[in-house]
């Protein structure tokens, strides 16, 4: 059985957001069967596949996968609801330009059930528990889709391809880099677990 892949992470984020940021990795990580290493230090050269960023300026270097960052998302009193985004549902902010979504943010949305915040007291019993019917219409709507799986699976086509254009760039080394994209697409590991770590 091959080593899993490793997947380099920018997190070029305010830092208040970075601990919710690693968990949605960790999760990413998880469905992926990949290892992630995080960096927030862009200067020291780390080959990073995918960039997390708040910085328009980050958003610019080829062969690399870029989520743009959107506070909002993390907000539970964001109204949201499910879009489609490259023949995958994704879990959106209502009126956002599904172009710069970010997936990372909506994916901690899903995990920690941040939606379920907008529902009232009035519609919860004494424990807290609540009637599908409370949730907001649109979690309502997609509450049988499994949305964060969907976030994973539109990231890892987005990966492949990304290493894909990397592999057609590359001038030395070529055959390196295509054994590395071989262990990429290999999906035999999804069920393990890799911790994500950090780069200092």
């Amino acid at each position: 059985m091959p080593a899993p892949s490793t997947i380099h992470v920018l997190l070029d984020i305010p830092d208040a957001f970075v601990p919710q940021a690693r968990y949605a990795l960790e999760f990413l990580s998880t469905a992926w069967g990949w290892r992630v290493v995080v960096t927030r230090d862009s200067s020291k050269g780390v080959p990073v596949q995918l960039v997390y960023s708040a910085s328009a300026e980050a958003l610019r270097p080829a062969g690399r996968v870029i989520i743009p960052f959107d506070e909002r998302l993390y907000d539970a009193r964001t109204v949201c609801a499910a879009r489609t985004l490259d023949g995958h549902p994704v879990w959106a902010r209502q009126g956002a330009d599904l172009a710069g979504m970010d997936l990372i943010a909506a994916t901690f949305r899903l995990l920690t059930l941040a939606d379920e915040q907008q529902i009232p007291p009035a519609a919860r019993d004494y424990l807290g528990n609540f009637f599908v019917g409370a949730l907001p219409a649109g979690r309502r709507a997609a509450v049988e889709v499994p949305l964060a799986d969907h976030h994973a699976a539109l990231l890892r086509e987005r990966l492949i391809a990304a290493f894909a254009e990397q592999t057609h760039r590359l001038h030395d080394g070529g055959q390196a880099h295509c054994r590395f994209l071989q262990r990429l697409s290999f999906d035999g590991q999804r069920g393990a677990m890799w911790p994500v770590h950090s780069r200092k």
